[in-house]
């Protein structure tokens, strides 16, 4: 708990100046806030929560597919294999994800192995969530 709390804290200071500018989380039946309006600490400390708890939700042996309904892909070097994910609401906030492919690699015309990502690989490690400025390429 102890953990999530330190994490939660962290989160909020990285991702506040970025969440500022856009609005939080609606719950469900209510209205977003209007664009550039300010977000109250308390609201602030919602959307962490939220996050924390839907990073949660991917663990060993969940699909790529289902990682990607929290994460989306970051720039930089990757595998089919290994890859950076950042939460799809907060660019700063990251996790490293290790996959066993789904099919065994396939060869090309010219013999070389082709990785591709495919939604049914499995998870098979994630790093704890952590920040970090956004790598674009």
């Amino acid at each position: 708990m102890r953990r999530l709390m330190i994490a939660a804290a962290i989160t909020t200071l990285a991702c506040g100046a970025w969440l500022l500018s856009k609005p939080p989380p609606a719950r469900s039946g209510e209205p977003a806030p209007a664009a550039g309006s300010r977000i109250d600490p308390a609201q602030l400390t919602e959307w962490v929560t939220i996050a924390l708890k839907q990073m949660q939700t991917i663990q060993p042996g969940a699909t790529r597919e289902e990682l990607l309904k929290v994460f989306i892909t970051e720039g930089g070097l990757s595998t089919a294999t290994w890859r950076t994910y950042v939460h799809r609401d907060c660019p700063y906030t990251k996790v490293d994800v290790e996959f066993k492919l789904a099919d065994w690699p396939e060869r090309d015309k010219d013999g070389r192995l082709s990785l591709e990502e495919r939604p049914n690989d499995v998870v098979t490690k994630i790093s704890r969530p952590y920040l970090q400025w956004s790598i674009m390429d």
